[in-house]
């Protein structure tokens, strides 16, 4: 009786060939992935569109970058704008956090008199995070220089060394008036609420509030007329770049503390809720700036590893999604913007005051 059956060769060549197919198939589908994340990123910062209109709408101003260095930033202020009332209902009733006054009263007593519960809560909101970057809770709670990860309230000293509070992906796009030569845009502290000529100097779509130090009273500082080149042609805020090899990374700051970072570097991924001046502050905006040509400085990164763990002013901007980094645009939406895009055209893009007509790459 004759019988059927595959022969050795033949078993081989139905493997070989599965093989090929799922070679095919693993790219498509991790292609398919990514393009899921790089949506799901875009609506988070069509939500941060979104609350800056609906602030504007009810307190007709634009939201500040921060109430003052010490006191909130813009992403916790548009909060209640973006479904989270309960985290702002926290916010307010730690009113040291509002009120201002010497630092040490203010949000890092904040954040470490929050039960770890809240702390979570904090750190599990979606819109703070990009899901191509990192996904569960992610927050920063080193209590002190001398003593990281512990639940102690720290003092001024230790606040000025590691900013705490939940990480974010998405930064307030920031800069200045340029120099003699309009091709340079240079940096200075945008936090520094007490000069009140570098206010003056900042050409950036969100400036700080105007308070009434040592209260909890505050308003924005400006409208949308703020923004002269009109809301269709004006970044507001982006991707945030934080390298691969950097993801996490909050061990203080670069002349406060030496560091397993070194005592020259700065720590690229703390927490959001400390919004002060100086390198601190980059954790909450992010410098639209070219520089000087001798300063190496590009506004997108070009690639997760540019950096690595050190100098985290040299790259503003950048996204773990491969050729193009998100920017939210004013009128609300949200622009992929090529990493190879000239550092100038991007400072324009940012600049409210430049009287140039650059169109959206």
């Amino acid at each position: 009786m004759k019988r059927n059956a595959f022969t050795l060769v033949e078993l081989l060549v139905v493997i070989a060939i599965i093989g090929v197919l799922i070679a095919l198939l693993l790219p498509a589908i991790q292609q398919a992935r990514e393009a899921a994340r790089r949506m799901q990123c875009t609506n988070h910062l069509k939500q941060y569109g979104l609350a800056v209109h609906n602030f504007h709408s009810s307190h007709r101003a634009l939201v500040p970058a921060a109430v003052s260095r010490y006191r909130p930033p813009a992403q916790l202020l548009l909060l209640p704008f973006m479904e989270q009332p309960g985290l702002w209902e926290v916010m307010m009733e730690r009113t040291g956090f509002l009120r201002g006054g010497q630092a040490g009263e203010t949000n890092g007593r904040f954040w470490h008199e929050l039960p770890d519960e809240i702390k979570q809560a904090f750190g599990t909101v979606s819109f703070f995070k990009c899901p191509s970057r990192r996904a569960g809770y992610s927050f920063n709670d080193a209590a002190t220089v001398s003593n990281p990860g512990t639940n102690e309230a720290p003092d001024w000293i230790d606040l000025e060394g590691i900013p705490n509070g939940p990480r974010c992906d998405y930064a307030l796009a920031m800069t200045s008036a340029p120099d003699a030569n309009p091709e340079n845009y240079s940096f200075f502290s945008w936090f520094n609420y007490q000069d009140i000529g570098q206010i003056a100097n900042h050409r950036s779509p969100f400036r700080l509030a105007i308070v009434d130090d040592g209260t909890e009273n505050w308003k924005g500082r400006d409208t949308m007329a703020w923004w002269s080149d009109g809301t269709t042609n004006q970044l507001i805020m982006g991707e945030k770049h934080v390298p691969a090899a950097a993801l996490n990374a909050c061990e203080g700051g670069r002349s406060t503390v030496s560091t397993t970072l070194g005592s020259t570097t700065y720590s690229w991924d703390c927490g959001i809720a400390f919004p002060s001046d100086q390198w601190r502050e980059q954790h909450v905006a992010r410098g639209a700036t070219t520089y000087h040509p001798d300063m190496a400085y590009d506004v997108i990164a070009k690639l997760p590893t540019v950096g690595e763990r050190e100098n985290s002013d040299r790259v503003g901007f950048g996204s773990w999604h491969p050729g193009i980094c998100h920017f939210l645009v004013g009128d609300g939406s949200v622009r992929p913007i090529s990493i190879t895009t000239r550092p100038t055209i991007i400072a324009r893009l940012v600049d409210t005051k430049d009287n140039y007509a650059v169109e959206l790459p």
